[in-house]
């Protein structure tokens, strides 16, 4: 019990989150709250990582394990235009065999990496449904901003795969 309430508490004060943040999503304690209507030209998801790489379709994703024990999809979006806000909502969702079996839905914090482009922060779309498994394709699909973006992936091994116990 002591941990759960340590982790709650850890994840309400990191870096650029101003705490708990209403809407659908379980993962809310991870929202920003100052939202801003995303006014963007385009916008492109990918995987994380330390550099932003658009996915495009036949890429490849991976099923993570996360601490808590959720699996999921992590994501991330790159947003262009005139205005870019420091917190939007957006939806992310994660379909297999056309049954939607993970989602997150919320406010995201954006980091600007130029004039007019931005990058989200991590998107954690939990997968509540059946677990894809590697050689499965997945259809991970962002909206922002009234805009859509859905890339055929192909799920492989995550790299903890064969660490006894998961992640290391």
């Amino acid at each position: 019990m002591r941990a759960w309430r340590f982790l709650l508490v850890f994840i309400a004060v990191l870096p650029g989150c101003e705490g708990p943040a209403e809407g659908p999503s379980g993962l809310d304690l991870l929202a920003c709250r100052d939202v801003e209507e995303a006014d963007l030209d385009h916008f492109e998801i990918g995987a994380e990582g330390p550099s932003f790489a658009p996915w495009l379709d036949g890429d490849t994703a991976s099923v993570d394990l996360g601490i808590q024990g959720l699996h999921m999809i992590v994501v991330r979006e790159h947003v262009h235009g005139d205005h870019l806000p420091r917190c939007m909502r957006q939806r992310t969702t994660v379909e297999l065999e056309q049954a939607m079996v993970g989602l997150y839905e919320g406010a995201v914090n954006t980091q600007a990496e130029g004039e007019r482009v931005a990058v989200t922060e991590p998107i954690f779309a939990v997968i509540s449904g059946r677990i894809p498994q590697p050689g499965e394709d997945v259809v991970v699909t962002s909206e922002v901003g009234g805009q859509r973006v859905s890339r055929r992936l192909r799920i492989v091994r995550a790299p903890y795969d064969d660490v006894p116990g998961g992640q290391p």
